[in-house]
């Protein structure tokens, strides 16, 4: 409850980030700064305006292609493919995040390939709640997205027993997950 009190403080919050950052557009030189801002701003909005935070992401995404930096290209790639669900459009966010092929990006990113992965497969199982078999596609893909992540982690990180915890409720195996999250409580 007092959290749902608060609401109002953390959107005013927001906001004044979205207008300090959105303020600092018009003054930026060169369009990769313009591209991270616009980025900076679309993280922001992601916290009570998805609509927004993806129009930002495609701006971004757009400028980020047309000036090569392809790092930033496949960042804003993978939010979007990551928030398009909650906006209903989910063929554009299968399209766009299976068309990154994961051998090509830079080691840097794997992580967050992964982690957008599992996170857009989970909310497009969460639309089938209702069609099991369809549900069930996507939560398996969800659940090999986390697999391939908890393998690049480092396994004494909190990172990595938080998600190797989800992991194995998500596969059913509690007395593992009990264990591991546990743990990670226990080095927190």
């Amino acid at each position: 409850d007092k959290e749902v009190a608060n609401r109002e403080t953390y959107l005013r919050i927001h906001q004044n980030v979205i207008d300090s950052l959105k303020a600092t557009l018009s003054h930026q030189n060169d369009s990769l700064s313009y591209t991270s801002t616009l980025m900076a701003i679309g993280d922001e909005y992601i916290a009570f305006n998805n609509d927004s935070a993806l129009s930002y992401f495609n701006k971004g995404q757009s400028i980020a292609k047309n000036n090569s930096y392809d790092s930033i290209a496949i960042v804003l790639s993978l939010k979007r493919a990551t928030y398009l669900p909650l906006a209903g459009f989910l063929h554009d966010a299968i399209t766009g995040y299976e068309s990154i092929d994961s051998l090509s990006i830079p080691p840097g990113l794997h992580e967050f390939y992964y982690e957008s992965g599992k996170q857009m497969y989970s909310y497009l199982a969460s639309f089938f709640t209702s069609y099991p078999s369809i549900n069930k596609v996507w939560s398996q893909k969800s659940v090999e997205a986390q697999k391939n992540l908890i393998s690049i982690l480092n396994p004494n990180s909190t990172k990595y027993k938080l998600y190797l915890g989800e992991y194995f409720i998500d596969t059913k195996q509690y007395t593992k997950a009990k264990a591991i999250l546990t743990n990670a409580l226990e080095t927190i």
